[in-house]
């Protein structure tokens, strides 16, 4: 679990995880060069639960850097992603472990989660997924396969393909899910509510702008690299959204996308 600044909510976050059913792990919380009360916080943990390692980058080095360093440091095969501002539901890690010892074939397995707002209450809405690699492999270009706070993957496989790159800070995690994929590992998700997922106030135009651009560089990039099958309607999508996205604007552009998403799953 990287973490920078959020004060607010990291206690939550880790009592979650510490409460989880399942206990013999160890929980590597990093901290991304905070300049508030965060890193207070987390000693305070620390000195209570031996689970905890808290370790601090030299300066604010990002979310990539920081994955990738506490998967260097993970002594265990199996790495379940934290986000420093969810709930993790108790039975989180127990259900997706149990899964992937059931499954040796899947690399990578998610969960559905429920919307929490910034104070914690539930909005009503929900997130999910396809459950069956198979599923999981026919969509991923039109939207990410997994949500990465529910994600437990296998870190051999991940360190494998090279992990994180800072390249596509904003979209890291999609980058990391199309590698794993087209490069022909399974993935999967559990059908069960398993995490709380926190939505902030919704992003700036300029930010949706950067990530639609990088996603665009991804897509491009994927597709020279591993030369997919995809179907006429897929290259269509693909560069027809980019299209829209420099001309349309942005709140059309981010109703399209909840309705295009609504359709496909």
């Amino acid at each position: 679990m990287p973490f920078y600044n959020r004060e607010k909510y990291i206690a939550q976050t880790i009592e979650s995880v510490l409460n989880q059913t399942f206990t013999d792990f160890e929980f590597i919380v990093i901290d991304d060069g905070s300049t508030d009360t965060s890193a207070e916080i987390v000693q305070q943990f620390v000195d209570k639960d031996p689970r905890i390692i808290l370790v601090k980058n030299d300066s604010n080095r990002g979310i990539s850097y920081s994955r990738n360093r506490g998967n260097e440091m993970a002594q265990a095969d199996l790495v379940a992603i934290v986000d420093s501002d969810d709930i993790y539901l108790p039975e989180r890690f127990a259900k997706q472990y149990a899964y992937m010892r059931e499954h040796p074939e899947i690399s990578i397995v998610g969960t559905h989660a429920h919307v929490i707002d910034e104070d914690g209450v539930r909005t009503g809405d929900a997130i999910t997924y396809l459950s069956t690699p198979e599923e999981v492999a026919k969509v991923f270009f039109y939207k990410g396969p997994f949500l990465q706070p529910t994600t437990m993957y296998r870190k051999n496989v991940v360190m494998e393909i090279g992990g994180y790159r800072e390249k596509y800070a904003l979209i890291d995690e999609l980058d990391l899910y199309f590698r794993l994929l087209l490069s022909g590992k399974l993935g999967s998700n559990i059908p069960e509510f398993l995490v709380l997922y926190r939505k902030h106030a919704q992003s700036t135009e300029k930010y949706f702008a950067q990530k639609r651009k990088l996603l665009f560089a991804l897509n491009r990039e994927m597709i020279a690299r591993f030369n997919p099958q995809l179907h006429f309607a897929d290259y269509l999508f693909i560069y027809g959204w980019h299209t829209l996205g420099a001309i349309v604007p942005y709140g059309i552009m981010r109703k399209l996308e909840r309705l295009i998403k609504k359709i496909i799953y």
